[in-house]
């Protein structure tokens, strides 16, 4: 990179990761999806820049910020909808749960041998 070889071409080469059969492109990513450090290490770069090397749980990263598009948010009637999903999934996992601890609490067990 810093000698000018491509950064696809070094990530093919040398990456370990999912990504590297591609290049070592990520996609777009939101702010949110990806490690904590590596969020930070790319929040104050420009497109075209690299992080140093960070270092996660999972390995060592060289990250280069390709494009950068600024923050969408949707309108509330877009996302109405999705948010109720999901409000009804967490009170379903709740509710579940409560139902087996109480299922387990009642529970007479009886090991023979």
């Amino acid at each position: 990179m810093k000698q000018g070889e491509p950064f696809e071409e070094l990530a093919l080469r040398f990456s370990d990761g999912a990504d590297a059969s591609r290049g070592g492109r990520l996609g777009q990513v939101r702010q949110g999806e990806l490690i904590p450090a590596l969020e930070q290490a790319l929040t104050s770069l420009q497109v075209g820049q690299i992080t140093g090397i960070v270092e996660t749980a999972e390995g060592l990263h060289i990250v280069r910020v390709d494009n950068k598009k600024p923050r969408q948010f949707r309108p509330f009637e877009q996302v109405k909808t999705e948010i109720q999903s999901l409000v009804f999934q967490q009170k379903t996992e709740d509710q579940y749960q409560l139902w087996m601890a109480d299922l387990k609490n009642k529970a007479y067990i009886d090991i023979k041998f």
